[in-house]
């Protein structure tokens, strides 16, 4: 007759604490590796913007991705600069980067970020997109604003193009607590406009940016505030080099540029 193996109730704590204290370890690790897997998707996104622009340059003479054209439309996104690179509503052009109003809370969508958690339909709190574009380097198509043409840059590698965004009420940015660091430590900061943005430097992740020339950088708050300005890069005072939106100048003459008429 086979022997039947008893446990005594002392012995199956141990294996539930054994188990339990496994679980501690493991998930900490896998949380790490799916945040890793959706940052690698968010640079991604960014690499594909950042041809995307490039693309649009070229098509337009030279001319810098505008943050808003001035085509006459139904739908104020066919307007805005994604809109413009995905070929929305009425741009006939599209550059390999997709945007759809119904999608943009998914994969399917070039502009969100899966890192972002905020962001879905439920609380439609990114009217916008996830992303914001720099307005001190990019122009508006507009009467009386201004355009920029690629004669005008010094450097594309050092010109911040799109980043990270923290912002639910605006599609363009030149703030540096306008970025969300939300790779590696999520950014829990308050979703709110920029008159009453919690500074950055409570954060400890951190944000990718998507640079002129295209390639990517993921940079902490402490990192891109580090970022200056040359002589050259004109547009605030050099005796400030520690100015709140100081690292949106760089890579480009400030004071060339073209009025809209």
């Amino acid at each position: 007759m086979r022997n039947r193996i008893h446990f005594t109730l002392i012995e199956l704590l141990v294996v539930v604490a054994i188990i339990a204290i496994l679980a501690g370890m493991l998930l900490p690790a896998l949380n790490r590796a799916r945040e890793m897997a959706r940052k690698t998707v968010c640079i991604g996104n960014l690499k594909t913007i950042g041809i995307a622009q490039i693309g649009y340059s070229s098509d337009w003479n030279g001319w810098i991705l505008p943050v808003k054209n001035n085509l006459t439309s139904p739908s104020w996104y066919d307007q805005l600069w994604y809109g413009i690179l995905s070929g929305y509503g009425v741009n006939t052009i599209k550059y390999g980067t997709n945007y759809d109003y119904f999608t943009r809370y998914t994969s399917k969508c070039t502009f969100y970020c899966p890192s972002e958690q905020r962001a879905n339909l439920s609380t439609n709190l990114f009217p916008f997109t996830c992303y914001t574009i720099n307005n001190i380097l990019c122009g508006t198509l507009v009467k009386n604003s201004f355009m920029r043409n690629w004669n005008a840059v010094t450097s594309g590698a050092r010109a911040i193009m799109v980043h990270d965004s923290i912002r639910t009420d605006q599609y363009s940015n030149n703030h540096r607590n306008g970025v969300s660091y939300r790779h590696g430590s999520y950014d829990s900061r308050p979703l709110v406009d920029l008159s009453s943005m919690i500074s950055g430097n409570v954060t400890t992740g951190k944000g990718n940016f998507q640079f002129l020339d295209g390639h990517v950088e993921s940079l902490s708050y402490t990192e891109l505030s580090a970022l200056r300005k040359t002589a050259e890069e004109s547009g605030i005072s050099d005796g400030n080099p520690m100015l709140s939106n100081g690292m949106f100048y760089r890579g480009f003459y400030n004071d060339k540029k073209v009025t809209v008429e």
